[in-house]
């Protein structure tokens, strides 16, 4: 009997057991589909404000960038005039200039000798004509009445135009050693400032002696390179906005003045002239700038920024935030402005309408997507 219920008690612990077992496995069977769809939920992607633009509706401008050096329109090397013996020199590199203004003086006391001799030859061959006018006047009444023949006539004619001669002969020198005089006395040609300055007190020059140069700098030209494909577009008088080195944050302007009919060699740009106009002289030679050409504007038009769109083989396209999901949408860009890094797009896009900017990793089609403020 013992023997007996030994037995059934082991049967039973038996069942038990294998009812707990299929207790355990049906449960697990049941929570399976749970779990699976746990793990086939998208996560949210959180982007800050700046990863996301607005499509706006606006003007759209493209731009050609260029690269020049702006260079005086008016400037000029100051030489001697004449040879003598440097006495004076009045300005240095850097000062401003009038025009008239004197620059340098030369030693003048020999100039002056010739300008007091010319002068004197001069009284003395107009005293001389007046006589030989007289003569000629008294001989030819003389000749009238038969009184001289006409040989004596011939021979006061011939004098009074020897000493004509000799007067306008005298007249020209006298001219000339005035103005060697006031070559003496060198003077700028034009208002502007002193660039450099060659001259020294004392120094003997020439008439090749370069002793100054005088730039004008209240206009200046700033010479700029264009694609000739962009030369149809560039007009005469057109405005070009350009920033120079130095000056953090301000723009300059000018207008196109003259542009050059042949490329530069060795490139496919064509120079263009642009006038700058510099009232202050705050810009000035030299100075190497860097601007952009108006060459092609939209009318109003939907613009997003250029990282908003990329390209597949050719097909551009933007990724769309619509019910808080990325869609890929495929758009037709109309014009690329490099210079402000937007994108003017004809199809596609709707004013409002939300983008994604930039290459986020792992971003697809159908990504559930948050805006958040930044931290």
């Amino acid at each position: 009997m013992n023997r007996e219920m030994t037995r059934r008690a082991a049967l039973g612990a038996a069942l038990l057991t294998g009812g707990m077992a299929l207790v355990w496995t049906v449960g697990q069977i049941t929570a399976a589909p749970d779990s699976l769809a746990s793990t086939e939920a998208r996560a949210v992607l959180e982007l800050l404000p700046q990863d996301v633009a607005a499509v706006e509706l606006r003007q759209l401008s493209r731009r050609v960038q260029f690269t020049g050096a702006l260079e005086p329109r008016d400037w000029t090397e100051v030489k001697a005039q004449i040879s003598g013996q440097l006495q004076e020199v009045s300005v240095r590199s850097g000062e401003a200039v009038k025009r008239g203004q004197l620059l340098a003086r030369l030693d003048a006391r020999e100039f002056r000798s010739r300008l007091a001799d010319k002068r004197a030859a001069l009284a003395g061959a107009q005293a001389q004509l007046e006589l030989s006018k007289k003569k000629r006047e008294s001989t030819r009444a003389m000749r009238e009445r038969e009184l001289v023949s006409q040989i004596d006539l011939d021979g006061a004619e011939s004098n009074y135009r020897v000493s004509r001669a000799n007067v306008d002969s005298l007249q020209a020198q006298l001219e000339q050693a005035t103005k060697a005089l006031e070559d003496c006395e060198i003077r700028s040609p034009l208002d502007g400032v002193v660039a450099e300055r060659s001259a020294q007190p004392g120094a003997a020059v020439t008439p090749a002696s370069e002793l100054f140069t005088v730039m004008d700098l209240s206009t200046l030209e700033l010479t700029a390179l264009v694609p000739a494909g962009d030369i149809p577009a560039v007009r005469i008088g057109q405005e070009v906005e350009f920033k120079v080195e130095g000056f953090a944050g301000r723009s300059f302007t000018g207008t196109v003045e003259r542009i050059n009919p042949a490329t530069e060699p060795g490139s496919r740009s064509i120079a263009i002239y642009v006038s700058v106009a510099n009232p202050g002289g705050d810009l000035r030679g030299g100075m190497f700038a860097q601007g952009s050409l108006l060459v092609a504007e939209t009318a109003a038009s939907m613009v997003v920024p250029a990282a908003a769109v990329h390209d597949d083989s050719g097909s551009p396209y933007v990724f769309r935030i619509a019910s808080d999901v990325v869609e890929r949408r495929n758009v037709e860009v109309q014009t690329n402005d490099a210079a402000t890094g937007t994108v003017a797009i004809a199809s596609g896009l709707e004013t409002g309408d939300r983008v994604v900017v930039g290459n986020l990793v792992n971003l697809e089609a159908g990504t559930p997507v948050r805006v958040t403020a930044a931290k």
